[in-house]
């Protein structure tokens, strides 16, 4: 995963990588302990990908495309090419769960992650500044970075190691010249878009930031061998792309209707200012206090933005003291910042129209209008405070020229960010299903189910993990851009229409018996209504 070092760095790089390991244990307790009964999450959104998982497995394994599914949307099924796949977590969870199982194998995987952010951003800022004291503490904001943590339900946001690895093989391309970092640095920004594309679309940015940086910066990296290397990166990096980034390309351009694919939530989805500065409403601490607060935010609520009062106190020292190594990361922190704001500042659940933001300027953009939330440009912010951080230790450790202070000045520091980043006991959720469905995937013949009470964003979620028990087609289900087709069969039935628009069944169908039959023609065979969400 990380190639090039030498035998002593790799030994180095082994301890660090198990250190980030525990304290992810740590830190996301009790995943750990609940391995196999429990996967971690909190939101509706994990049995969206719990389905996912299932279903790339089930149609590598019976020679099918995962780009479309009959089983969602019955009778006509629907396009998965928009359909939010976490492509590497799912490349990583295949083999484990194999061996292990599905349960056990996802929250693996979702371990291992967090403890390959930390890693790939100490090695990052060791190559910058050259301090492994400094890379640590690094390490641990960009690995434990509270917003990140709170993507509890998304696996795939969660996906940062990509992006350092870009850019440390980045820099190293620019000095170096050579084509194996070239190459390196290509799979690390492919890494990037497989994960997810709209954490490419945030990355790329930061990425683009930087090498036109150290273009305008160094004469050396305005040559015609540094724009070359760079275009190798480039075409490499999109061909490794290519196998699953083609059918999302070759589905848009068929859309018929591709407005409706990009899905608005510039004002809801932004980020109160407020939230930047106020610690999880989860934290032992102040929990209590922190929640009253919390009520007023809209997205901020779950999604948790917090600097963290020590990390912003060195990222503003280390400016300070090495303002020439910090400018430029000083300039991505306030740029992500203020586009996270989104196109109207919201300050403690409150909206400012009146004070226009840059974000405005970008909106309109396709790119930026399939980032969905502005404040999903956040997942990329402990990038920059992260080295700035560590800017402001290396500054410390001049002043305690002893090694032994050094490293205590670092594990005080250390215990004091992961303190105020703390968010145990972390969220966990009992994959279960009613046993009810063992015996329903045990009958024969092709049928669909549908359950009740349909409510689109919510329910049908939890009814597509059930699906991965019972395996039978559902008349509803949750894509993350279903195309405006995906629901003509609902449409068509006043009874369905009804039911998924207000969750009551129409008065004005006196005749309930001929709906049904409908239902009957279309091969549903059952419908089930789940008392629990009723």
């Amino acid at each position: 995963m990380f190639p090039g070092f030498v035998t002593g760095k790799r030994a180095t790089l082994l301890i660090v990588l198990l250190v980030y390991g525990v304290l992810t244990v740590l830190m996301t307790w009790p995943v750990t302990g609940q391995l196999g009964t429990h996967v971690p999450g909190g939101t509706v959104d994990l049995w969206v990908h719990r389905w996912t998982f299932w279903w790339v497995k089930r149609a590598v394994v019976q020679g099918r495309s995962p780009f479309y599914t009959r089983l969602l949307y019955h009778p006509h099924g629907v396009s998965l090419a928009y359909h939010n796949i976490a492509w590497l977590n799912i490349g990583l969870w295949l083999p484990l769960q194999a061996i292990l199982g599905g349960n056990l194998a996802y929250s693996l995987v979702f371990l291992v992650v967090l403890a390959l952010n930390g890693t790939s951003m100490y090695l990052l800022v060791d190559e910058l500044l050259d301090s492994r004291l400094a890379a640590f503490v690094g390490g641990l904001v960009y690995g434990f970075w509270p917003y990140t943590l709170s993507h509890y339900g998304h696996p795939n946001m969660m996906v940062g190691f990509g992006v350092p690895m870009a850019l440390l093989y980045l820099k190293r391309t620019l000095e170096r010249k050579r084509l194996g970092d070239a190459l390196l640095a290509a799979i690390f920004l492919a890494l990037i878009g497989i994960a997810r594309w709209q954490l490419l679309i945030m990355a790329s940015g930061v990425i683009g930031l930087y090498v036109l940086w150290r273009c305008i910066d160094e004469k050396a990296c305005r040559t015609r061998q540094s724009l070359g290397i760079l275009v190798v990166v480039g075409l490499a990096g999109a061909v490794l792309m290519a196998p699953l980034a083609a059918p999302v390309a070759v589905a848009y351009l068929n859309e018929r209707n591709p407005e409706e694919i990009l899905i608005d939530d510039r004002t809801s989805g932004q980020t109160d200012l407020l939230a930047y500065v106020l610690p999880t409403r989860y934290h032992p601490l102040w929990n209590d206090a922190a929640a009253q607060v919390y009520e007023n935010f809209v997205h901020n609520k779950v999604y948790v933005p917090f600097l963290g009062y020590t990390v912003l106190a060195l990222a503003v020292y280390g400016a300070v003291k090495d303002w020439r190594k910090a400018r430029f990361w000083v300039l991505v922190a306030l740029v992500t910042m203020v586009l996270a704001l989104g196109p109207q500042l919201r300050l403690n659940g409150r909206l400012y129209p009146q004070i226009p933001m840059p974000y405005r300027l970008l909106d309109d953009f396709f790119l930026v209008r399939a980032l969905r939330k502005p404040d999903r440009l956040n997942v990329l912010l402990g990038l920059p405070m992260g080295i700035l951080a560590s800017l402001g230790v290396v500054a410390l450790m001049r002043r305690f020229r002893r090694a032994p202070r050094s490293v205590l000045m670092v594990v005080v520091i250390g215990g004091l960010i992961l303190w105020e980043y703390n968010l145990v006991p972390y969220h966990t959720e009992r994959p279960d299903t009613p046993s009810w469905y063992e015996q329903l995937a045990q009958e024969s013949g092709q049928f669909a189910v549908l359950d009740l009470p349909m409510r689109p964003e919510t329910y049908d979620k939890q009814y597509m993990f059930y699906q991965t028990a019972h395996r039978k087609p559902l008349v509803e289900g949750h894509v993350s851009r279903p195309s405006r087709d995906a629901s003509v069969f609902m449409d068509s039935l006043p009874y369905l229409s009804r039911l998924r628009r207000d969750n009551v069944m129409d008065p004005a169908l006196v005749n309930v018996s001929h709906q049904f039959r409908k239902l009957e023609e279309a091969d549903i065979r059952y419908v089930i209504l789940h008392k629990d969400f009723a």
